[in-house]
């Protein structure tokens, strides 16, 4: 093959010249080639006990040259060569990033949480019978504890059998990584959402960094970097702003190992809904008297929030038409709950809790195998939300006047003032068998506040956070 390439190319004139000119990219091309083949030559014939060690550095050390050769070389190409290259090179790594992730995750992630899993549904109480009385039955017991087991083998993969009777017998021992098998879900079916991102940000960085024939000059500014100046419009600015909110959602869910197809899908659908959005606005914007640089701000920002989008479409849709569109706003966000971020909202929103009162119903176990957030911190938001739902939207602010408090209150923030911040220590301190509570003297307060207290007892998540906390109910 060698010698036939060779005698092609003596044979024509034009190949030949081009050979010459480019003498030095091809030597650069194979050094390239011929050290990346003797490091994976010699890195196969290693002993195996030494081929994990020698792996990574293998990898450190070619990566490097690879870098260093292909640097050299920029460096003897023609400047418009340089520019474009340079803009090649941003444009794969923008695009190639977050699939980066995706790998990196698939090669660290541990390979079994099994035990954590089995540790926390113990603590919760949920592998004992519901009702120590015996209304719940052996065979409605097992069932329920295989559904949990059936959970977690939908996310991390099939159990051995071992396992399934030693959790049903009551009796779970730690387990070791052999005894979860591989992912059920097939690696190319798993990485369908991950292509299709990657069309969705190659598509997108293509229009905000076009390739171009001239490339701007200034006389301040460096020209490496007029070659990245991007193509500023609101439709790219929207671009931009998903691009900026979602790369982070996934470095976060990297480091918490809860990396799945399902966060790529997120990501395409903010970029889709974030260009729908900016179009619409951009097309009726003249008649709104908004200018362009308003709109690349605009555009921006729907990226970061695509929810933005609507309300500036329903402020302009009730000036112009005086109609009142439905708001996407609930009256109870889970940015209500303490320690709750837009991270955590946006990958909740995933697993249908959009608010409190979906916060207080929500399936516990689904959200310890799904989320990969502390099992302590899903307790806790869940015991506020049962205090947040049972007060309700409309928590009216009152003045207590035996207080003498002059800013009115609502019943959270007085009951703030006790430490009380959650269903489980508003019922120890005002349940039905405590005689005297902190604020007795302030007659109102204590009455609405006994109240709720008894509310939230009746809620199905509440037994659980009382295991969880190892708290016995209130009058046992």
């Amino acid at each position: 093959m060698l010698l036939l390439a060779l005698g092609a190319i003596s044979a024509n004139d034009g190949v030949r010249g081009w050979v010459s000119q480019k003498w030095s990219l091809l030597l650069t091309g194979l050094a390239m080639a011929l050290f990346v083949a003797v490091a994976v030559s010699i890195l196969n014939e290693w002993p195996m006990a030494r081929r994990m060690s020698a792996k990574g550095t293998v990898i450190v050390v070619t990566g490097l040259t690879l870098i260093a050769l292909f640097l050299a070389s920029v460096i003897v190409m023609p400047t418009r060569w340089q520019l474009v290259t340079l803009r090649s090179v941003v444009l794969v790594v923008l695009i190639l990033f977050p699939t980066v992730m995706w790998w990196l995750f698939l090669a660290s992630k541990r390979a079994s949480l099994l035990n954590e899993f089995l540790s926390d549904l113990r603590r919760l109480g949920v592998l004992e019978p519901v009702d120590p009385v015996g209304r719940e039955s052996v065979e409605m017991q097992q069932t329920r504890v295989r559904s949990y087991l059936q959970k977690f083998e939908a996310s991390y993969g099939t159990l051995r059998t071992t396992v399934h009777e030693d959790v049903l017998s009551g009796h779970p021992r730690p387990y070791a990584s052999d005894d979860k098998a591989s992912s059920q879900q097939p690696l190319v079916t798993a990485a369908v959402p991950i292509y299709f991102n990657v069309v969705v940000l190659a598509v997108g960085w293509l229009v905000t960094l076009p390739p171009l024939e001239n490339y701007p000059h200034s006389p301040t500014q460096p020209r490496w970097l007029l070659a990245l100046a991007p193509n500023v419009t609101p439709a790219t600015a929207a671009f931009m702003g998903a691009y900026f909110f979602s790369i982070q959602m996934l470095f976060r869910r990297f480091v918490r190992a809860d990396l799945r197809g399902s966060a790529y899908i997120a990501v395409s659908l903010r970029v889709i809904l974030a260009m729908l959005g900016v179009w619409t606005i951009q097309a009726v914007a003249t008649t709104m008297g908004v200018n362009s640089d308003a709109l690349v701000l605009l555009g921006f920002a729907v990226g970061v929030f695509p929810y933005v989008a609507w309300q500036v479409i329903r402020a302009w849709t009730s000036r112009l038409f005086k109609a009142s569109l439905p708001t996407l706003e609930t009256r109870l966000p889970l940015d209500n709950l303490d320690g709750v971020t837009v991270w955590h909202q946006a990958r909740l929103e995933e697993e249908d809790v959009e608010n409190v009162p979906n916060m207080a119903t929500v399936d516990i176990v689904d959200l310890l195998v799904n989320t990969r957030f502390p099992a302590s911190r899903i307790v806790d938001w869940v015991d506020q939300a049962l205090l947040l739902t049972a007060l309700g939207p409309n928590d009216a602010k009152f003045v207590d006047q035996k207080a003498g408090a002059s800013v009115p209150q609502n019943l959270r923030q007085q009951l703030a003032r006790y430490g009380i911040r959650t269903a489980s220590s508003l019922v120890l301190a005002a349940g039905p068998t405590v005689k005297e509570t902190p604020w007795a003297e302030h007659t109102d307060l204590d009455l609405r506040a006994r109240a709720v207290a008894k509310a939230v007892t009746t809620t199905s998540n509440y037994p659980l956070v009382l295991s969880w906390r190892r708290l016995r109910p209130v009058g046992t």
